[in-house]
């Protein structure tokens, strides 16, 4: 088996690491792999044994990865490396990962690189702050390495959807259901039908306009209507409509009587066909207003955490949106 060699730049010596050995480097010393990659992953942590785990499954993947060991390497090295996607611990001596994220998503020259939060903070209030400041998503520790894998690939495919050419409908919704379901990802088998008890259900309305509502509130994502859980196109015969024309009628007013018509610039529908199944993408930006989903019982706030719409309370909703607006 090959040996590979890393760069120390920043450090005060020519210190290496080595695929079985770590020689300590300063903690402002940066680690930057020789093989030229195709898409750079900047790495921060202040912790080398999580550098280690995290560089040696990105790198086995195929990426090239750029390592810094605090808040101030992940600011500067976001502008001098442009990575396509930043991993950010959040606890670090010093500046802090939040406070690192609001300055690169603050800066016009680094907005657009997606950042995944790294935390041992199990707690969804640090979440919320993470996501309320700009970041896509977030991987706890001890790291899954299929985990970071499959999220860090998502990101940076919706990184690279949102700056290039767009796939056509139908390619877009088979390149998202064969992908799976993640934080700006969602699947539902059908719009208001209850397959299991074979009935029009209302919560299976409410049910896609709350991930729509938790899609605007956070980074924006994509829901599928007519597709499992498992990705498999189903369609939406199910769902009775007596035409396409009804069909998109219905969603519409469901939006409107359950989100309002001031969303609707942040919300693309289409009607895509495929083996004469009908499907429907609805594809969600990030809203600078408040999304709530409306019902009988009041309106609710919900935001993505995970491959899940979480309810905000009362006194959540009020701290996400304090610290979204700063």
């Amino acid at each position: 088996m090959s040996e590979h060699t890393w760069h120390v730049i920043g450090a005060t010596s020519s210190s290496k690491i080595h695929k079985k050995g770590f020689v300590p480097t300063s903690s402002s010393g940066i680690i930057q792999s020789m093989k030229v990659q195709k898409t750079k992953i900047l790495i921060i942590d202040d912790v080398i044994e999580n550098i280690q785990v995290l560089g040696a499954v990105l790198r086995d993947a195929g990426y090239s990865i750029i390592i810094g060991r605090s808040g101030d390497d992940a600011v500067r090295l976001s502008l001098t490396t442009d990575p396509d996607l930043i991993l950010l611990d959040i606890m670090m001596p010093g500046m802090n990962g939040h406070e690192a994220c609001r300055l690169i998503l603050a800066d016009p020259e680094t907005k657009h690189i997606p950042i995944i939060f790294l935390t041992a903070l199990a707690d969804a209030e640090n979440e919320m702050k993470g996501l309320a400041l700009g970041a896509v998503d977030y991987i706890t520790k001890p790291f899954n390495s299929e985990l970071v894998l499959s999220r860090v690939s998502r990101h940076i495919e919706l990184s690279k959807q949102r700056t290039t050419t767009p796939l056509s409908h139908t390619d877009r919704v088979l390149s998202v259901a064969a992908e799976g379901e993640s934080n700006a990802v969602e699947f539902k088998s059908s719009i208001r039908w209850n397959i299991r008890a074979d009935r029009s259900d209302k919560d299976i309305e409410l049910a896609w306009a709350k991930t729509i509502v938790a899609f605007m509130n956070s980074s924006g994502g994509t829901l599928l209507l007519g597709v499992d859980d498992d990705g498999q196109i189903l369609g939406l015969s199910s769902d009775r409509f007596k035409s396409t024309d009804k069909m998109l009628l219905h969603v519409n007013n469901v939006i409107n009587a359950h989100i309002g018509a001031e969303h609707s610039q942040s919300i693309g529908i289409q009607v895509v066909s495929l083996d004469e199944k009908e499907v429907i993408i609805i594809e969600c930006s990030a809203s600078e207003m408040p999304s709530f989903l409306k019902t009988q019982d009041g309106d609710d706030m919900y935001i993505r955490l995970g491959p899940s719409s979480k309810k905000l309370t009362t006194r959540e909703a009020v701290e996400y949106l304090k610290k979204k607006k700063d």
